[in-house]
Formats: C-alpha cells, sequence, structure tokens
C-alpha cells in the first residue's frame, strides 16, 4: 500500500513537471536552479553591461553632439534593446519578448495613476519648496531616457519576467515586485558615491523602491514593456525640472520638507502598485505571463 502511495506521488511529480515544461525548452543549469541569484546576476548584470556599451555606443557620438555626458545616457539608452533581443534569444522558444505581446490598453490605462501623483508632487516643489524650475535640455532628457529604457529593462524586462518563469505560483506575484523594486531602490544608493547629498540619496533610495512597486505592476498587468519605460522617462524628464538640485543626474541638494512629502506621495503610488498585483488579478496576471513564456500547463 505504502509502495503504490509512493508511486502515486512520483507520477502526480511527474505530470506536475510535464505541464510546466515549455515544448523545445533549451537547459539553462544556473537560472534554472539558482532562481534569486539568478535575478540578481540578470537585473545588476544587465545593467552594468548596458551601460559600459553604451558608453562605447556613445564615445563616437559625442562628438556629433558636443556633449559626451548626453551622448553616454543616448548610448546607455541604445544599447538597452540590443540587451533584451539578446535576452529574448538567450531563453528561446520560451519567451515572447519584452516589447511584444501582452495587453497594452491596460498598460495605458493603468498609466493614466501617474497623473494626479505629478500634479500633487510637482507644484509643491516649485511653489512652496526651494525648487528653481529649468526648461528640459538635451543632457536632461537623454539622462531621463537613459533611465527609463535601461533600469526597466534591467529590474523590470530581465528581473521580474525571469522570476516570472520560475515562480509559477498566483501567490508569489507580490514577492516578485517586492524583489526587483527592493533591489532597484537599493542600486541608488551608490548614488553618494557620485556626489549625492546622503540624505538625499536615502529619501530617493526609499522613493525609488517604492517607485519600483508601481512600474513592476504596470510590466505585469501589462505584459509589455513600453509603457513603464515611456512613463518612467516622463517621471524623470519631470523630476530634472528642478536645476536647483540635481548636477549630472545626482540629487546634490539637501532634504526638506517637499522631499518628504514626494516621499510620501511616492509611498502612496507604491501601495497602489501592491494593490494592482492584489489576489484578484493574480490569476489574470499568471495566465498573461504563461503565455508570453509559452508554459504549457
Amino acid at each position: 500500500m505504502e509502495e503504490q502511495s509512493n508511486m502515486q506521488n512520483s507520477t502526480d511529480g511527474k505530470d506536475i513537471e510535464e505541464r510546466n515544461t515549455v515544448v523545445g525548452k533549451r537547459p539553462h543549469k544556473f537560472f534554472d536552479r539558482f532562481t534569486i541569484p539568478g535575478a540578481l546576476v540578470l537585473m545588476i548584470g544587465g545593467l552594468s553591461i548596458g551601460q559600459l556599451i553604451g558608453m562605447v555606443i556613445g564615445f563616437p557620438l559625442g562628438f556629433l553632439i558636443q556633449d559626451s555626458n548626453a551622448a553616454g545616457a543616448i548610448g546607455i539608452a541604445i544599447a538597452t534593446f540590443p540587451m533584451l533581443a539578446l535576452y529574448k534569444f538567450w531563453f528561446r522558444p520560451e519567451f515572447e519578448g519584452n516589447l511584444r505581446g501582452g495587453d497594452m490598453k491596460t498598460g495605458l490605462v493603468l498609466s493614466l495613476i501617474l497623473i494626479p501623483y505629478w500634479l500633487l508632487n510637482v507644484p509643491a516643489g516649485f511653489i512652496f519648496g526651494s525648487a528653481k524650475f529649468g526648461a528640459p535640455t538635451l543632457a536632461t532628457v537623454s539622462m531621463a531616457l537613459m533611465a527609463g529604457c535601461s533600469e526597466e529593462a534591467a529590474f523590470r524586462g530581465l528581473g521580474i519576467s525571469y522570476l516570472m518563469r520560475q515562480w509559477k505560483e498566483e501567490k508569489r506575484i507580490p514577492a516578485i515586485v517586492i524583489i526587483s523594486s527592493v533591489t532597484f531602490g537599493l542600486v541608488h544608493i551608490f548614488n553618494a558615491l557620485a556626489g549625492g547629498d546622503l540624505g538625499s540619496v536615502v529619501n530617493q533610495t526609499i522613493g525609488a523602491a517604492a517607485m519600483g512597486f508601481f512600474f513592476g505592476a504596470l510590466y505585469l498587468r501589462s505584459g509589455n514593456l513600453i509603457m513603464p519605460m515611456v512613463t518612467h522617462a516622463i517621471h524623470d524628464i519631470i523630476a530634472f525640472l528642478d536645476v536647483s538640485g540635481i548636477q549630472g543626474g545626482v540629487i546634490v541638494s539637501g532634504v526638506d520638507w517637499t522631499s518628504y512629502l514626494d516621499t510620501g506621495l511616492t509611498i502612496v503610488l507604491g501601495l497602489i502598485g501592491l494593490w494592482l498585483v492584489r489576489p484578484a488579478k493574480q490569476a489574470e496576471i499568471r495566465a498573461m505571463w504563461d503565455n508570453k513564456w509559452n508554459i504549457q500547463r
């Protein structure tokens, strides 16, 4: 009787494994076995490699536009797309890709949540705070595009999509958002090494992690990286309008009450992001991502 039970358990396990198998799936010894380390390698490694390649691309561009910082930022933004193509190629034929498929209409609708956030946040700094307005420049727009493309590709396009490949249980979706977002936030601590004000860097780290909750939810619900990239870039362009507190893309001004307002509103936005991946939506999210990863159940 015990032997029969063991045989049944073995059969059930095999059935589950077969249902989760992709036809023609290629083995990836490291990424198949080590999920958390694999996610960190993809996020941090992808961001770093993209920046290195982008600098190479941007070097000759600097002679053309006579602005080395803007050229480097544009190069990094350009490098994002071959990196995403390489990721899709690496996981062929499993993955549909980051820039195709999904539900773009849902992504567009959910992106509108950012409008009241911007309308509440931005005037406070310029009207009641110490922010000084400056029109967008080639440097600030290119920095924003760089962040929107490279950071979304690394932390959402690589990190979240890979975790959705590994963890197929619906209940783990919030954990996927949290892991990618906390990593995204912690990366901003390195701005202190680039001359950023320590208090502002800590504030930015918390805010970036919270913002990551929203961008992560937006990506999971839409199944497409385009809207997170666009909204992230717009968000950073708006942030760079304050020319008094930012130099070279790094916050150098100290913390004031508007900084805490910004962080508070961003935390609210992050909570909205977690609400967007609530249990009632998790089956819908999982079904979309099973399709994107060609997972047979």
